[in-house]
């Protein structure tokens, strides 16, 4: 490996082609994505910006592009800094990634800290590290997703709507269902019933309801992506009963959410930038093929949370910059929000990773000049300490631990 100075590194970041992204021509990964496979066959499904070794990015310096994550073992102090170090270990607390959504993920949630480390430890070919994977999702287009439990009221109408949802319920859960107002609890109920019916009920009540949707002539939102689904699941699939239980959001380009831990969620449609803890952990439930622990599952949801809020961004302490606050201590994402202007940062002693989403801008240090043109990424180390950056007309982004 050749010697590595402390400069600001440019990033080859690798694409994931999940069968849920978009085609070639219709999705901005191709576009972003300096290197891997440009093949227009292929759904394009995410781009990963971080040192996770599922995916870690590799950074351009000597003649071969080293792993990230293999950067940082060896050189931990200079690239991380200390700060980040005595707090998160020797590796990068944080992932950026951009999703580009055709079909929806499975309805999932991520584990709280101590629940993480025990699903490693006990399973780690399903649960590849020990965090927790709070994030904020970032609208590039307008994007569509399920989050968090509807109320009491909207459970109780559709459960009265939809006869396939009720056939799923015990004779005391939709009595109970005409009395009470114990809202948590008895959200957790008809969830838990309705996820631990036989594949086979769950199939059969999902014929009905296809059946049944397709006579309307006039269907909401969430039947309409039932139906959308159902050539998907032929025979069915228990995540489809989410549809009627959760909430429909939609984000406009711009806006943000914050997903923390033990939400149950699922993005449907759209890109958008994510910020996260440096996690790939998942407790799926429903709309995929791949495992799902339901037991885990109803254990760790929390059934309090109703609609999410928008995270609106706010003026930083760095000027030039405006930042998305959330009550993660591994990551800030911040925004360029000036243009044609020269701004001198500073790295306050951590790690940042800066990403061009769109246009450009030219960043130097040390009388080294680097262009960040669209996709572009470039990791800075905790040591350089100060960098300038000339704001073009670009999308510009910058990740650091506050």
């Amino acid at each position: 490996m050749a010697n590595w100075s402390a400069e600001p590194t440019k990033l080859l970041c690798p694409v994931k082609h999940s069968y849920w992204g978009r085609r070639f021509a219709d999705s901005i990964i191709p576009r972003l994505a300096a290197c891997g496979t440009k093949d227009e066959n292929l759904p394009y499904a995410e781009l990963w910006i971080g040192a996770h070794p599922t995916a870690p990015a590799f950074a351009v310096y000597g003649d071969e592009p080293v792993s990230l994550d293999v950067l940082i073992a060896e050189h931990p102090h200079d690239i991380l800094g200390k700060v980040v170090c005595d707090r998160f270990g020797f590796e990068l607390p944080f992932l950026l990634k951009v999703l580009s959504i055709n079909r929806p993920l499975s309805i999932q949630a991520h584990p709280d800290p101590v629940l993480a480390e025990k699903l490693h430890a006990a399973q780690p070919e399903y649960f590849p590290d020990p965090r927790h994977k709070p994030e904020l999702a970032l609208a590039i287009s307008p994007v569509s997703m399920l989050y968090g439990f509807r109320p009491l009221g909207a459970i109780k109408a559709a459960v009265e709507s939809n006869p396939e949802l009720a056939g799923l319920l015990s004779v005391q859960t939709l009595e109970r269902l005409k009395s009470e107002e114990d809202a948590p609890a008895l959200i957790a109920e008809v969830y838990r019933e309705v996820m631990t019916r036989s594949s086979e009920r769950v199939a059969e009540s999902c014929r009905r309801l296809y059946d049944r949707l397709r006579e309307k002539t006039q269907r909401t939102n969430e039947e309409e992506w039932i139906l959308r689904l159902a050539a998907e699941y032929p025979e069915g699939d228990v995540g489809l009963f989410s549809f009627f239980l959760l909430n429909i959001y939609r984000l406009e380009p711009g806006q943000a959410i914050f997903v923390g831990d033990n939400v149950l969620h699922a993005y449907l449609e759209g890109e958008l930038l994510e910020c996260m803890t440096n996690s790939d952990n998942v407790v799926r439930g429903g709309l995929t093929n791949k495992r799902c622990d339901t037991n885990t599952l109803l254990e760790m949801l929390d059934f309090a949370r109703g609609e999410p809020s928008l995270v609106s961004p706010v003026a930083s302490a760095s000027p030039g910059f405006v930042s998305f606050s959330v009550p993660a201590a591994e990551f800030c994402l911040e925004r360029l929000d000036v243009q044609d202007q020269t701004l001198e940062c500073a790295c306050a002693g951590r790690v940042q990773i800066v990403f061009c989403l769109s246009g450009r801008c030219e960043l130097s240090s040390r009388e080294v000049r680097y262009e960040l043109a669209e996709g572009d990424a470039f990791l800075i180390p905790a040591a350089v300490q100060n960098y300038t950056l000339a704001c073009g007309r670009g999308l510009v982004f910058r990740v650091t631990v506050p």
